[in-house]
């Protein structure tokens, strides 16, 4: 027995904040439970393009034949209805399931399931102003990132070839944490879908437990690139930024090519670091602007939908910027700071720019108020609470910015 669709499946997000206004995050989610498992399947909904939506002008908000909203189709999907929602005001849809929780399926009829391997994304950004010659490769994870997942999404799987499909996922999964692209959004999108119908078939309990387990592990991956507490994108874009630094340091990497273009063309670094800045500062989302700002070029730049050829453009820029820094000599007044603000990195989840925040704001502040910050930020997933211990008072004692002893540290942390 195939898979064979005759509608294609959308998945319905933000239900919760649609429930009301001045709830708490569990009463939103305990209303939009309630809500969704009272939906049957086949039960009408509308579809509404929202181009004026601030937030995403490819925004398709969700209604109830009541037109009550209920949320919005997921952001990777939306550019598939555009098409129809330009010469009508309405899709007409139908509810086709739930996840248990505060996500909702609907199906969409006379839309086909498309190749996505084959999908064309706009650009967003200015063209690089980097020439050709020095163009950052690809990693060859992302290469292989490339042949499986399309291939996953475009390959039609039966009861018979179960086995060689899960075996494939089994090399895609740990894959699909791996970037930020609009392509990578929507292959992860595809294969939960595939996940999801592989569980009409008769499976054998063994295939069952790989089923849920890499179905489970996707899932959390699609959740923690869209919570907006868990910033995983910060954290997957500069841990692809050190990876692409570490490359291109090697014999024949990138930066030996950039430096012998210098040398070439007889071209002044000043006036590629300015060019670089300059075209940061032509992007056409003041968010990017500041190319200082990794976690907030990482969350803009996944949010956009980019291309991965204009994420390695932004990936090259900052590394040539960085690169040009090498040989300069920092101001004697910041080198302690730059220390400390190395040392909480880590504890940041690498993002130097959220431990500059943390250093900025606890100078002059009290023991017991700098101990409620760091539980703030622990509550809000901006810190790794498993390093907020021995390491961060550490740091913090050793530079004389919390002088009690770690036990104090530690008691203060519980209450």
């Amino acid at each position: 027995m195939k898979i064979d669709s005759k509608m294609a499946e959308f998945e319905v997000t933000g239900v919760r904040y649609q429930m009301g206004d001045n709830l708490s995050m569990e009463e939103m989610t305990l209303l939009a439970e309630n809500f969704i498992s009272r939906l049957a399947n086949g039960t009408p909904m509308l579809l509404v393009a929202e181009p004026d939506n601030i937030v995403d002008p490819d925004a398709v908000a969700v209604y109830t034949a009541d037109f009550r909203k209920v949320g919005y189709i997921k952001h990777e999907s939306c550019r598939q209805l555009k098409p129809m929602l330009e010469t009508a005001p309405y899709i007409r849809a139908e509810v086709c399931g739930n996840d248990h929780h505060v996500t909702l399926f609907i199906n969409v009829p006379d839309v086909p399931e498309h190749h996505l391997s084959m999908q064309q994304t706009q650009r967003q950004l200015p063209e690089s102003i980097l020439p050709k010659g020095i163009t950052l490769p690809y990693t060859e994870e992302e290469r292989k990132l490339q042949i499986i997942a399309p291939m996953l999404c475009n390959m039609e799987f039966s009861a018979e070839n179960i086995d060689q499909w899960l075996s494939t996922a089994e090399h895609y999964i740990p894959l699909s944490r791996l970037s930020l692209t609009r392509e990578d959004d929507c292959w992860r999108d595809q294969i939960y879908k595939k996940f999801r119908a592989a569980k009409q078939f008769n499976l054998s309990e063994s295939q069952e437990e790989k089923l849920t387990k890499m179905s489970d592990t996707l899932r959390r991956t699609m959740g923690d690139f869209h919570y907006a507490q868990v910033r995983w994108q910060p954290q997957v874009f500069n841990k692809q930024l050190a990876i692409l630094e570490q490359c291109s340091m090697a014999k024949g990497g990138f930066y030996e090519h950039f430096d012998n273009y210098v040398r070439r063309q007889s071209v002044s670094k000043a006036d590629i670091e300015k060019q670089l800045k300059d075209w940061f500062k032509s992007m056409p989302h003041v968010e990017l602007q500041n190319h200082n700002n990794h976690k907030q070029l990482a969350i803009t730049l996944s949010y956009l939908g980019i291309s991965r050829q204009e994420l390695y453009d932004v990936y090259a820029a900052l590394l040539v910027l960085e690169h040009l820094k090498e040989g300069e000599q920092k101001a004697p007044t910041n080198v302690n700071g730059d220390i400390i603000i190395a040392k909480l990195t880590p504890v940041f989840w690498g993002i130097s720019e959220d431990a500059k925040e943390f250093y900025r704001t606890i100078q002059g502040m009290k023991p017991v108020e700098i101990t409620n910050y760091v539980k703030k930020l622990v509550k809000q997933k901006n810190i790794s609470a498993s390093r907020i211990h021995r390491e961060l008072w550490q740091v913090l004692h050793d530079a004389g910015l919390y002088p009690p002893s770690e036990s104090n540290w530690n008691d203060q942390l519980k209450k």
